[in-house]
């Protein structure tokens, strides 16, 4: 679904690769340390939540003005979004999350369609149409 999302708005296919890269790399890194014993379900949890919250106030703020009228100039504040999200600062028990991880997240977020690019993204892929 992920890919769907980010080709609807115009993102390379070798990007969307790279952020496939991301997304299981995120996702191994995760599983290795819970099964060592050194992060929780729970902090995991908690980086989804510090995610889709910095996500929403992105989005929103990107999508809240006027001229946002042709398919060019709405994938472009799609766009921004998608790369504005790895600048977002979340920290887990006061250690800072790599910005690989956060996008690696994002992509995870927007795969299970808890978040998207687009403004309209929710009629579009929302109960993973």
């Amino acid at each position: 679904m992920f890919a769907k999302q980010l080709a609807d708005i115009d993102i390379p296919e070798e990007d969307i690769t790279e952020h496939a890269i991301e997304y299981a790399a995120t996702n191994m890194f995760i599983q290795k340390l819970i099964v060592a014993g050194e992060f929780s379900e729970s902090e995991n949890g908690a980086i989804n939540e510090e995610v889709f919250h910095g996500w929403k106030s992105l989005h929103g703020n990107l999508y809240d003005r006027d001229g946002i009228n042709t398919d060019s100039e709405h994938f472009r504040v799609a766009r921004s979004c998608l790369r504005s999200l790895v600048n977002i600062s979340i920290a887990v028990a006061n250690s800072p999350v790599p910005r690989s991880m956060v996008a690696g997240k994002g992509i995870e977020l927007s795969d299970i369609c808890r978040i998207g690019w687009r403004k309209d993204w929710k009629t579009l892929y929302g109960n993973n149409k």
